[in-house]
């Protein structure tokens, strides 16, 4: 049996070393193999045969060369065994003369001690420590408004393994762990385990994420690929809640900055329970504007801002809350003589317009210096009619007509007074 000695990182204890100076010379060890430990994939386990017990001395190389690498002593009486850690033997040491992390390797094991090397080295079957490449980007898709999936390639090993099936190689060996840093709350989140598959489905947080994908395998893991910025949407509206129909309105809004102009849209829909429709597009990097024409109806009104997408960055889109604007009728009353004079005894033509043209009844009302009062109904239709006056006593009289709310085009529109009128009664 042999005492294992203690173990030092090859790049500390061995910078292209040559053998010590051989001396009588032993048999070499025979049966050298390598297999991992465990299913944890961190140490190379080592083992050899040898007819007697010996002290040894275990290297590694690239395959065939001249230069090793000192991995440790173990003495006679240690089993000839030994546990290395795997991080160490894809590492690139300065005189190697090749690209250690691409080059084919051998574990080499000799009898020896550090004061002499007294057998030829046994090697090990040559074996490969390639990563894979980073993963590569190939596409992603939004659904919603946080809905992600996202393809990619890539993976592949850094160099053509030329030892395929060593004993060191991995079934299906590469996988991608997908995960997002997020750094407003400063986490990194891994999205599932570690997996084969080359796309992943997931919901986005409420929160700007860095997406991106580590490749993997028993050596080593590649520098983050296939990444993608994902920022949330959200957008705040402010609707008018009254709009009298002869003049139109503004609905404002703001959605989340973007560095390019992307497309705000205007929806509406004739109830609560109705579909919605555009009314009205523009572009944006954040502020929305959109000016209402005169509309005949009251409806809901909400602003949407669709998802939209860069090659690299995923703006989710999203609805502001929905709100009423309430239309009014306009309507409008005046005198046939521009000064409302009318003759006793006689009568004069008082012209009704409303806005929208509908049909229905108003009602004319007089003030009688406390309150108004009913005065006569007059009909109107597409939004006209031509009512008279009879100058019944002498005086300046105030009247006006009430319209009743009613429907123009299956819509509502809210109850309105005409602006008051004075017609005055002269001899």
């Amino acid at each position: 049996m042999k005492r294992i000695a203690a173990v030092l990182p090859a790049v500390l204890l061995a910078a292209g070393l040559a053998a010590p100076a051989a001396a009588a010379e032993e048999p070499a060890p025979t049966n050298v193999k390598i297999a991992w430990k465990d299913s944890t994939l961190k140490d190379v386990h080592v083992t050899w045969d040898e007819a007697t017990p010996q002290p040894n001395v275990l290297y590694y190389r690239a395959a065939g060369s001249s230069k090793r690498y000192l991995l440790r002593y173990l003495a006679a009486d240690a089993p000839n065994e030994a546990d290395i850690a795997a991080v160490l033997l894809p590492r690139q040491l300065a005189d190697a003369g090749t690209d250690m992390r691409l080059a084919t390797k051998e574990i080499g094991v000799a009898v020896g001690t550090r004061e002499a090397e007294t057998s030829p080295m046994a090697v090990s079957p040559a074996f490969d420590t390639l990563g894979p490449t980073p993963a590569k980007l190939e596409s992603f898709t939004m659904s919603g408004t946080n809905g992600m999936l996202v393809k990619w390639s890539g993976g592949a090993l850094a160099a053509a393994d030329e030892t395929p099936g060593d004993p060191l190689d991995q079934p299906g060996a590469v996988r991608f762990q997908p995960r997002y840093y997020a750094p407003d709350s400063n986490s990194t989140v891994d999205l599932g385990q570690a997996t084969e598959a080359k796309q992943l489905s997931f919901t986005a947080p409420a929160e700007r994420i860095g997406f991106y994908v580590v490749a993997t395998n028993e050596w080593s893991t590649a520098a983050a690929g296939a990444q993608v910025a994902v920022r949330p949407g959200g957008v705040k509206a402010t609707i008018p809640t009254w709009m009298i129909a002869h003049y139109g309105a503004t609905i404002k809004g703001t959605a989340t900055p973007t560095p390019y102009l992307r497309p705000a849209i205007l929806q509406a829909r004739n109830s609560s329970t109705s579909a919605w429709y555009v009314v009205g597009s523009t572009e944006t990097t954040g502020d929305i504007e959109f000016q209402l024409e005169p509309f005949f109806g009251t409806r809901q009104y909400r602003l949407a801002v669709p998802n939209y997408a860069t090659a690299d960055t995923a703006y989710f889109g999203a609805y502001s809350a929905p709100g009423t604007l309430t239309v009014q009728q306009f309507g409008y009353a005046s005198p046939l003589e521009y000064d409302g004079h009318v003759v006793l005894g006689q009568s004069t033509i008082i012209y009704l317009n409303l806005y929208p043209p509908v049909n229905g009844t108003a009602a004319f009302q007089r003030w009688n210096g406390k309150t108004w009062v009913g005065a006569g109904s007059l009909p109107f239709k597409n939004g006209h009619a031509e009512g008279r006056l009879r100058g019944t006593a002498l005086g300046r009289v105030a009247y006006r007509y009430y319209i009743p709310a009613n429907t123009y085009n299956g819509l509502p529109v809210a109850a309105a007074y005409t602006k008051q009128f004075v017609i005055t009664t002269i001899r």
